[in-house]
């Protein structure tokens, strides 16, 4: 299952672990444009997420990647899903149809 990253998720990750904090993703990450634009002001650098086998887990996440050069392809279709389950699951959704 794909983890969708919001600009909630960035501040709460910056709140934690401060300015310049390396930030794990993988293929299964989806990063929303706004959370990208928080991740760069603060200077968050994104690493690729691993499974560590080995007690050494220095060399494990090693390719960083600066905000700023983050290039994710968007599936629309998937964010707008995750978006409206998200909605739904907080009775948002019923709100703005009854309207």
């Amino acid at each position: 299952m794909k983890k969708l990253v919001t600009e909630k998720t960035m501040q709460d990750f910056i709140a934690g672990h401060g300015k310049g904090a390396k930030f794990p993703m993988d293929e299964n990450t989806l990063l929303t444009p706004s959370a990208k634009d928080i991740a760069r002001t603060n200077k968050i650098v994104f690493v690729d997420a691993c499974e560590c086998t080995t007690a050494d887990s220095s060399t494990c996440c090693t390719e960083e990647k600066p905000a700023e050069s983050c290039s994710m392809s968007y599936d629309r279709q998937l964010i707008v899903e995750a978006v409206m389950k998200v909605l739904k699951e907080k009775g948002i959704l019923d709100k703005i149809l009854d309207k």
